[in-house]
């Protein structure tokens, strides 16, 4: 995850949470970098295919309490789990040509019984 502490933009450009490529954003990385704002108000840019779900949520509660306030900006792709971080923000913008991707929880299982 880019952050750029003087402009205050966080850039979300990868999967949320654990991915098989190791590319992926937490929420304590989301912490550490809303913690290195010191404050100053947050632009966070988001171009993610989504995730984990629990990571995702976490992420948006950590938005939402950051005293320093955050504006939202949909860059690109902003699916499943992004889509509710995108929600945090206190205003959301999209791109031109960005596009969202909104869905029921999901889930799966499998087994040999």
């Amino acid at each position: 995850m880019l952050i750029d502490k003087t402009t205050g933009e966080m850039f979300l450009y990868s999967p949320i949470g654990g991915d098989f490529f190791g590319e992926s954003i937490s929420s304590m990385e989301v912490i550490e970098g809303l913690r290195s704002l010191d404050g100053k108000r947050a632009t966070v840019r988001i171009n993610s295919p989504g995730g984990d779900v629990f990571e995702g949520v976490a992420i948006y509660n950590a938005l939402r309490r950051y005293e320093g306030g955050v504006d939202v900006v949909v860059d690109s792709l902003c699916a499943s789990i992004a889509s509710v971080i995108a929600l945090a923000g206190e205003t959301r913008t999209s791109a031109k040509g960005s596009m969202w991707m909104i869905h029921r929880a999901m889930t799966f299982a499998w087994g040999n019984q």
